[in-house]
């Protein structure tokens, strides 16, 4: 089973710009709800990554606009973790709550770092593996 999880929240007014539509970076933040929830279903989140001695920054992200969000809609975002071998790879979903069209889609890929030194990791430690399964799910 290929470990996913997501939220579903309404567009908040200070996320639109005059047009009433959001703008383009926010959609990031609403990935970030749908990661942190996937996160935190494994136990792995940010306290506890700094606990085992890592980090996860984000080195590459996309996003992929498919139609507008705008103020007061409902919205289902989904995060899936499709890999974690050498990298942590996640894909997004943002649709509409309650028709299901899709509105937005993304990745976002994460390394491991020391968080003493910030030193790369080469791969995902086991430590962090394990706490999804310690499977990769492949890419």
């Amino acid at each position: 089973m290929t470990p996913c999880a997501e939220v579903c929240f309404e567009v908040p007014f200070h996320d639109v710009d005059m047009m009433g539509v959001v703008w383009h970076g926010h959609y990031y933040k609403y990935f970030e709800l749908a990661r942190t929830a996937l996160f935190r279903q494994f136990d792995c989140d940010g306290p506890r990554l700094r606990d085992l001695g890592y980090l996860l920054p984000v080195v590459d992200s996309h996003c992929r606009y498919l139609a507008p969000l705008t103020y007061g809609l409902g919205v289902r975002a989904t995060a899936t973790l499709v890999d974690i071998k050498y990298r942590i790879k996640i894909t997004y979903l943002l649709s509409h709550a309650s028709t299901g069209d899709r509105l937005a889609r993304g990745s976002t890929i994460q390394v491991a770092v020391k968080r003493d030194d910030f030193a790369l990791c080469y791969v995902i430690p086991n430590a962090i593996s394990a706490c999804f399964g310690g499977e990769p799910c492949g890419s």
